[in-house]
Order: C-alpha cells, then structure tokens, then sequence
C-alpha cells in the first residue's frame, strides 16, 4: 500500500508502525530499483541504494510536538503569545510562515497554525538542560537498531552549549537549525504520543519461524514512559485539531479520523531558479480515538508538507481503513 501510495515520490521514504508494539508495518524507500540491474541503480543520481527510512534530514515543524511536550512537562502548557509576524531573539528576526501574524493564540491553536514565533517565544521559557533531555527520551539522537545490517541514524541533536545560542534555541524550537533525524525517529515520536506516552522500540523482526506460519523466540514489545498520560493526550488532541480545524488540511478524509502534524523542512540549499529547497513531511496516526497505525512521510525536496506529503498520508489512511472495514 505504501508503495504504491507513493508511487509518484521521486525521493523519499514512508512509515508505517503500530502504536503499541513498534512493529514496522512497511517501510518503503523512493526510488526504487531493480536488485538484478544493479548497473542502473549506481548510474542514478537519485542514489536509490539509500535507504531513505534510516536517513536522517532536516525535519521542521513536526519537532513543535517535542517542543510542545517538553513545556507541558516542565507546566507550561498554559503559555499564551500573540504572533505579530516575526520575533527578534538576540538582534536576529525570525519571521513567521504568516507574515502579519497569526495573533493571540494558545498552544493548540499555534500547532494548527504552525506557527513558528509562538513556539520560539515557548523555548525562551524553557530550562534547556530538561528540554533536550525530553527530546532525548523521545529517541532523537540515538540510533533505530534493527537487525543485523539495518540501523537508523541517530541524526544531529545539539547539546545544550549550543542551544545556550539564542538563534540556535529559536531554530530548535521550530525543528531548524543544526537538527536532523529520520523518518524512524519520528514515527517512534508518534508511536509515543498515541500511545498515551508508552514510546515502543520499533521492531522489524518479530521471531523466528520455520513453517511459515508459527513464530517461535517472539519477544514482548519494549515500551518507556517518556511522557505522562495527560501530556499524551494533550499532544494527541492537537494533532487531532491540526487537521480538523485547518480548512486547508490535505490530510483530513471521510473514511477515518486522523491526527498528523505537517513541516515544510528548510534546507539551505537552492535549485537553479534561486528557490530554497525543502522537504515535505508529515507525521499522524489514526483512528484518531483508539489509534492504531503510526504513518510518517518524507518526500526529499518536495516543498510544503501539506500540498506533498498530506495527499500521500491521507490515501494510505484511507486505504488501511478499507481494509480494516474488510476483516
């Protein structure tokens, strides 16, 4: 489903898990190739031998959740701020997506609105030390091992002398800066939130079977406690409200409930027409009420996260409730 789902990715990767146990329910990289033409997989300059799901990129507005969580832990959760635009943080402006600003709005509503000064204002707050340690627990830093010969990279998390910088603070709040990880590492942060704060190992080998059939040596699914049951499911209503309250949301569909949170990733890179390149993500699970299916999508270059990835997210929501609705 997930392949063919993206089958118009030109670069990229797509996850699937369960929310509860970790397992990896598909984990497709774009492009792919043809393991008996190996001669034209090298030739690509798309480098489709590059697992993409354990590739680590600049990863946006989806880290406004561990953000989020770590103001909730520390009793923050209550924080107002009204957006005019932009914020000066140490002399240096940061604007908003919104450029006259999205105005006074609380936490749940500035995750709908993506809004970036909100979320850097929020940072300011927040004791530095207990904010990277919380986006510690929720896996960023620290590598996915899944079996012998497949591991995702742990991606970049600065330490805390760097996030001392007041710019390299702002753009951490907001998932810029410094900051990568990879497709994995966000689906474990999804997992995490619907699962009211259980964050499972994600597993792509269950045990061992010799008929097919019967698995034999299945170890139980590995959970922490990364976050309380209320900042869970505090986390969990606004990604629930991200879409069903955004008009514009290419997530949201008649067939299932979703929650996801999209980013729109900058790069610092620029194509031949001087447009800054950036990757499309978005992150979600669904039902939204009992959710089961944890899906993240990355499309490398692909531009804004709701006019890219939402589309992709919403057909395999849809076509995962099609084929619930047939057991």
């Amino acid at each position: 489903m997930c392949e063919d789902c993206g089958r118009n990715i030109d670069t990229g990767a797509i996850v699937c898990a369960d929310v509860k146990t970790g397992d990896i329910l598909a984990m497709a990289s774009f492009p792919d190739y043809d393991p008996a033409n190996m001669e034209q997989a090298l030739r690509d300059n798309r480098s489709p031998l590059i697992d993409r799901a354990l590739y680590s990129y600049s990863v946006g507005s989806v880290f406004k959740l561990v953000t989020a969580a770590a103001a909730l832990d520390q009793g923050l959760g209550g924080n107002m701020y009204s957006c005019v635009g932009s914020i000066d943080i140490g002399g240096r402006q940061f604007n908003c997506h919104k450029l006259d600003g999205h105005g006074l709005q609380d936490m749940s509503e500035a995750m709908t609105n993506s809004c970036n000064t909100y979320f850097i204002d929020l940072a300011q707050c927040l004791d530095i030390e207990k904010y990277r340690r919380k986006a510690t627990y929720l896996g960023f830093g620290r590598e996915n091992y899944l079996c012998a010969g497949i591991t995702g990279s742990g991606g970049v998390l600065p330490t805390c002398d760097e996030l001392s910088v007041p710019a390299e603070l702002a753009n951490f709040a907001f998932g810029q800066g410094r900051l990568t990880a990879t497709p994995l590492q966000i689906t474990q942060l999804t997992c995490a939130i619907a699962n009211g704060g259980q964050m499972p190992v994600l597993r792509l080998i269950k045990g061992l079977t010799a008929d097919g059939t019967a698995v034999s040596g299945e170890k139980l699914p590995q959970l922490s406690e990364v976050m309380s049951t209320d900042d869970a499911e505090a986390l969990r209503k606004m990604m629930v409200l991200a879409v069903r309250e955004n008009d514009n949301s290419k997530a949201r569909t008649k067939k299932i409930s979703v929650g996801a949170k999209t980013s729109t990733a900058q790069t610092g890179r620029y194509d031949e027409k001087g447009e800054e390149l950036c990757h499309a993500w978005i992150t979600g699970f669904f039902p939204a009420r009992k959710p089961k299916y944890a899906v993240t999508v990355l499309i490398e270059n692909g531009g804004y996260g709701n006019d890219a990835a939402a589309p992709v997210f919403r057909r395999i929501a849809e076509r995962i409730a099609d084929l619930e609705n047939e057991k």
